[in-house]
């Protein structure tokens, strides 16, 4: 309570006078009490912030790391800063091999696809020619179309022609051909 940024400097000047009161109280307690036990730095700890020496609880607890275990002795790290290097080394060079892989993979099947897209176009190219060849034809095939149809009405006009020529003279020599 006393870093609120919310309280008034009386306040503050009242938590810390309390707090020290009750400092000043544990530490009265341990001198008068009888069995004259050499305090560790858990215990003073203890009673300058707030706990209670008796029960081993501490009301703050920021100050436990893996240096104070429970018996009070060093308690090292388990992997050591050589170890930690070398396994980040050893997954850097295992992700840059999956990398590879997968890259190989990737290279792979966009060869392929380049061979499949390469024989579409191929495909497409022989079948815009074939098209072509095929409307070439097809104009050939309509033009003689036209042809035979202009024969055709050649034909046509002059059997027409000899026909109203023959009805004429049918009308003219009467009913007979030869006059």
């Amino acid at each position: 309570q006393a870093n609120n940024a919310s309280s008034s400097p009386t306040h503050t000047l009242i938590c810390y006078k309390i707090f020290f009161t009750e400092a000043i109280f544990h530490a009265q307690e341990l001198r008068a009490s009888p069995i004259r036990a050499k305090p560790n730095k858990s215990t003073t700890r203890t009673i300058m912030f707030g706990g209670n020496p008796d029960s081993g609880t501490n009301l703050n607890n920021r100050y436990n790391s893996y240096q104070q275990g429970g018996s009070g002795s060093y308690v090292p790290p388990a992997t050591t800063y050589a170890e930690k290097q070398t396994n980040v080394v050893a997954n850097s060079l295992q992700t840059q091999h999956q990398a590879e892989e997968k890259a190989g993979a990737v290279l792979s099947q966009m060869h392929a696809q380049r061979h499949q897209l390469q024989g579409a176009n191929d495909e497409a190219y022989k079948t815009r020619q074939v098209t072509e060849q095929a409307r070439r034809e097809m104009a050939e095939i309509k033009a003689k179309y036209r042809q035979k149809k202009m024969r055709l009405y050649i034909i046509i006009a002059v059997l027409s022609i000899v026909d109203f020529s023959m009805l004429l003279r049918m009308i003219r020599c009467g009913g007979s051909f030869f006059c």
